[in-house]
């Protein structure tokens, strides 16, 4: 959702600063009118211009920031804001846009220190309340980071980023005050990034939103209803187990079977579909389903045309939901009828044994993956959740970044290109080749020519646990490609450095994924015992 800039902008600016120093040398100055115009190309040269006049003046270095931001020029936006917080030591608002920057870069470990020195400067500045409760979501903190958001958008009501991020911390049992705030937001239109990937198809999500006020979506039934489930997540009940087989297919995905309102189909299960249940071509229309509304659906190839539709009944094993949210796509998923997202079972302990083709879902209070066979050992690794994605810090080539665990993602890894590039910097040109190609690697539509980098030597990849990689895996072939950062990383306004894919998985004999408690179990043959 980049602006396109004007070839008369430097021009433009040109004159503006021949005729108009004093208005530059002030705070802001003519940045801010640009910015407000949301002519963010003409704005970012405006205030870089005020930055080399007054260098110690903080109003420019902040728009010139917030300008970087919308336009989603990550790099530059870090690169400013370190500037900033090193000629503002003691100006927490420096520190928390440095945090914020940190975030897009993807790292949170450091971004993590800049907020805390931006609250402890001055607890209560715009930027560092905005920092902090990103942060405190990055940490699954919602009633924190709720605190701190409230905060900041009581500050700047007309400002669209702490609502952005406000919206982040209501649960579905405050629906009607995050439709509320959700207003706020959307009245202020705001453009550039990520304000208008956020709201767009926005008029259909909201419709079919509210189609469930008066019925939730997912709500357990049959002998495992919310009664029990419940009574298991406090305790006072045994745990619920519930295990059923699933398929392998000669790219190692996994397949389970469902049954949506009494017919059958196969679904990819995916962690990298959120929680979204999606059926592709012909397959949603076998279900007869009344259109409720169309929006947007977003992937690694772009963006395209989603439809909205409410289902009765899922059954999965021994669970039975009702009221089901589906998405139909006029695209199809390979072989299989369509996509189950991982994180529609964020509830349970999902254990996945690739040795006899089984899928066990365990539920309550100390729910926790299985202890391993004799003569097997166990890795465990934490992870993050963030919008129903795990995300994990992995070592790829010795470089430390963070990666989206991803089922549906054939191979080892599908790496970032600009990651990609660094590596092949540095293993030199005879290790690598680039091209240009036309295909889909995934859902969307809107950009099918992707830059790719193909690596010819593997590349180590491991996830990590208390900073060292856990467990190593080479990836060949390994393939890069633009749309990892062009879509993929934008989407989540976090930089990835790749997607971990089935492969990975799949060289161990079993895993689990301890949704609740965030650890990835892997389960491996301990050859110190043979």
């Amino acid at each position: 959702m980049s602006v396109h800039s004007k070839r008369t902008g430097s021009l433009v600016i040109i004159l503006l600063v021949l005729s108009l120093p004093s208005a530059l040398a002030q705070p802001g100055g003519t940045g801010e009118a640009l910015f407000a115009a949301n002519k963010f190309d003409l704005a970012r040269t405006a205030f870089s211009a005020a930055v080399k006049a007054s260098p110690k003046q903080p109003a420019p270095r902040f728009g010139l920031i917030r300008t970087l931001i919308r336009l989603d020029a990550w790099a530059d936006a870090l690169a400013e804001s370190r500037n900033a917080a090193t000629a503002l030591p003691l100006n927490a608002d420096a520190h928390g846009l440095y945090a914020l920057s940190l975030l897009r870069g993807g790292q949170p470990e450091a971004a993590q220190k800049e907020s805390d020195k931006a609250l402890k400067l001055d607890p209560a500045a715009y930027w560092a309340l905005i920092a902090g409760g990103r942060i405190a979501l990055w940490e699954n903190g919602k009633e924190e980071a709720g605190s701190l958001l409230h905060h900041a958008v009581e500050i700047h009501p007309d400002w669209p980023e702490g609502w952005y991020y406000f919206l982040e911390t209501f649960g579905e049992h405050k629906r009607t005050e995050a439709l509320k705030a959700f207003e706020t937001y959307r009245k202020l239109a705001p453009k550039g990034f990520p304000h208008e990937m956020a709201l767009e198809g926005v008029e259909g999500s909201l419709t079919f939103s509210k189609s469930f006020e008066k019925d939730p979506p997912m709500q357990s039934t049959g002998k495992l209803d919310e009664k029990a489930l419940k009574s298991a997540d406090d305790g006072k009940s045994p745990l619920i187990r519930t295990t059923f087989p699933i398929e392998r297919d000669e790219a190692n995905f996994i397949i389970i079977p469902i049954k949506i309102d009494g017919k059958r189909f196969r679904m990819l299960y995916d962690t990298g579909a959120g929680d979204g249940l999606s059926l592709g071509k012909g397959a949603a229309d076998r279900l007869g389903l009344p259109l409720i509304a169309k929006s947007i659906a977003r992937g690694v190839n772009g963006k395209e045309t989603s439809k909205l539709y409410k289902a009765e009944i899922l059954e999965v094993g021994d669970l039975r939901m009702h009221t089901i949210p589906l998405e139909g796509s006029d695209k199809s998923v390979g072989p299989v009828d369509g996509l189950f997202g991982g994180a529609i079972f964020k509830d349970f302990v999902v254990t996945i044994d690739f040795e006899h083709n089984e899928m066990t879902l365990t539920r309550g209070k100390k729910a926790v993956a299985p202890s391993p066979p004799a003569g097997f050992r166990t890795i465990s690794i934490p992870f993050r959740l963030q919008h129903d994605y795990i995300m994990i810090p992995t070592s790829i080539a010795d470089n430390n970044t963070w990666c989206m665990l991803d089922t549906g993602a054939s191979g080892v890894s599908f790496m970032s290109l600009n990651l990609a590039k660094k590596i092949a910097a540095e293993r030199g040109k005879a290790t690598y080749q680039e091209a240009t190609m036309e295909g889909r690697f995934g859902v969307g539509i809107s950009n099918t020519k992707v830059n790719i980098l193909v690596f010819f030597l593997s590349v180590p990849i491991g996830l990590m646990k208390d900073g060292r990689a856990a467990f190593h895996v080479e990836a060949n072939p390994t393939i890069a490609a633009s749309v990892m950062d062009t879509e993929v990383s934008r989407s989540f306004n976090f930089q990835l450095g790749a997607l971990v894919g089935i492969d990975y998985l799949t060289s161990s004999k079993r895993i689990s994924i301890d949704y609740p408690h965030h650890i990835l179990t892997m389960e491996f043959q301990d050859s110190s015992a043979q």
